[in-house]
């Protein structure tokens, strides 16, 4: 991948380094994702191509530190629950499927907690509440949190799973 020589700042100081993307827009994105504002950015010579590491590539590198751009992270409790959430999902998604063949085929074995379990009108809210829990989260971090966007998305959150509850 080519390396990409930039100037940028950020919280008031300007910033000089080495990025490797595979082009210049993602090298420009990535910086961004970081938090530095763009001022230049080329492809590297070969004289600043040599003066970064092997190992360094794909991590932003400045003069005097380097940092590994991250993806931005919930708290511990949110992380938990966005897991639980997806696995939680993925147990009623499997549900959906095995009591829909249930419901138009014969199994060679039963499954009499797929047959109750896919007639119970909990199932579908259930799993629409993880769906909605899933996206308006994914939302909120690619927001970049804050107190307002979270009180916001949790009331929009709750609207729209109502609204589902009151018309399944």
């Amino acid at each position: 991948m080519p390396l990409f020589s930039y100037t940028a700042h950020r919280d008031g100081h300007e910033h000089r380094g080495c990025i490797e993307a595979i082009s210049l827009q993602e090298a420009r994105d990535a910086l961004k994702h970081a938090g530095f504002l763009v001022q230049e950015i080329h492809e590297s010579t070969g004289e600043e191509q040599n003066t970064v590491p092997p190992w360094e590539r794909g991590m932003v590198v400045e003069r005097e530190e380097i940092k590994k751009i991250e993806e931005p992270r919930g708290g511990t409790i949110l992380t938990t629950l966005r897991i639980y959430a997806g696995w939680l999902l993925a147990w009623y998604a499997l549900i959906f499927v095995l009591g829909g063949y249930q419901l138009t085929k014969r199994l060679p074995f039963a499954l009499p907690y797929v047959d109750s379990l896919v007639q119970s009108p909990l199932l579908p809210r259930f799993a629409f509440g993880a769906f909605l829990f899933l996206f308006f989260t994914t939302i909120y971090l690619s927001w970049n949190r804050g107190i307002f966007k979270g009180i916001l998305l949790t009331m929009l959150g709750i609207a729209v799973w109502w609204g589902f509850h009151v018309n399944v």
